[in-house]
């Protein structure tokens, strides 16, 4: 494949040869393994035909025991072939450049103070991508002070998905050669806006520090924004930005509860459900222990893909203290329950132990 060539041919990251990162693509049609020093048997020349299970999002996943990039694209890009290989090469090289999800649930994108340092730091980013130098001495000053205010949790993760995403986004772009933006996003896109950052600070350090990535692929602890950072003071409404995220909150649970056609709900038994695997750049916060999952969701015995779903907490957090109810709206036809088990558009669930409602408005 003339992309993964090319991505290959590119010196992006010392140590990285997307060569030696084994990938999966679903073009639509089948699914192609390539690099891979093992393929499963279901893999016939490298081909699987239809999407292989495995294969689920733009990430990575064991296959044949081996992890893998994976893309859902008729055409990728190299600068995605890039992406999600450096993905894989970070977790075998660099583990520690992560960031624990969990935390995401329970980030304060309500503290009104915090999201104005936010907008600080992205205008004065953007100044330092201009040429302002000075803008990056004051915006190590303003992060330091939000981190603060937001707790050593909340700093961690930013820092923690800056690494992870952050250089990943930063290595797509080296191969695409496409502009550096750092758009503001709603206060709630944390995940979101940590691409764009840790891209930013990355550029940056490119100018001011040329010799970092060696430094940061031998094993120097420092997070991007300790080597560079940068702010000016924006005019920002912030208590009008947190009324709009409780409003959007409230607008996508209600979108969601009034989509016309069945609903089912899914009360857990003795024991909560438990998530195995979500997508979370597509999750939202919409309530009190309430998430919803729009693209797709693995819990134990039940596995959501391409359609939204409601999760109710059985516990503290939104997720991982277990999940008491799953909400699915909007089927077309009335879904069915054949010995325990519920096959529909999109889902498909074990409910021994489990409840389930199946009612339509």
């Amino acid at each position: 494949m003339l992309t993964l060539i090319l991505v290959a041919a590119l010196d992006v990251w010392p140590g990285f040869d997307s060569q030696k990162i084994p990938i999966a693509i679903f073009d639509g049609k089948r699914t192609v393994l390539y690099h891979h020093p093992s393929p499963p048997p279901e893999f016939k020349n490298g081909v699987y035909e239809g999407r292989h299970p495995a294969v689920t999002a733009n990430s990575s996943v064991a296959i044949g025991g081996v992890e893998t990039a994976t893309v859902l694209a008729p055409n990728p890009t190299p600068g995605l072939i890039a992406h999600e290989t450096f993905h894989v090469y970070q977790r075998m090289k660099h583990p520690q450049w992560t960031a624990n999800e969990a935390d995401l649930f329970t980030y304060p994108v309500d503290d009104a103070e915090a999201l104005a340092l936010v907008r600080r730091e992205a205008n004065a980013l953007r100044a330092a991508l201009s040429g302002d130098k000075s803008a990056a001495q004051l915006a190590l000053e303003l992060r330091r002070q939000r981190f603060a205010k937001i707790g050593a949790t909340a700093a961690a993760y930013e820092r923690g998905t800056e690494l992870n995403e952050g250089l990943a986004t930063y290595v797509e772009h080296r191969v695409s050669g496409a502009p550096v933006t750092i758009p503001d996003g709603p206060p709630e896109a944390v995940r979101e806006r940590a691409y764009r950052t840790g891209l930013a600070l990355a550029t940056l350090l490119d100018r001011y520090d040329p010799k970092w990535r060696e430094t940061l692929e031998s094993g120097d602890p420092r997070p991007l924004d300790e080597l560079l950072a940068a702010a000016i003071v924006p005019n920002v409404d912030v208590d009008k930005e947190i009324r709009e995220v409780l409003a959007r909150r409230e607008q996508r649970k209600r979108e969601f509860l009034d989509q016309p056609g069945w609903i089912v709900v899914i009360t857990a038994g003795d024991q909560p459900f438990f998530p195995s695997r979500f997508d979370p750049l597509n999750v939202h916060v919409v309530g009190k222990g309430e998430v919803l999952h729009t693209r797709f969701l693995q819990l134990n015995g039940i596995e959501i893909l391409g359609r939204p779903a409601l999760t109710e907490a059985a516990g503290e957090h939104p997720l991982f203290n277990g999940v008491r109810r799953v909400t699915l709206t909007g089927f077309k036809t009335k879904p069915e329950v054949k010995d325990d088990r519920l096959v529909a558009d999109g889902v498909t669930a074990d409910l021994r132990g489990a409840t389930i409602e199946i009612y339509t408005r």
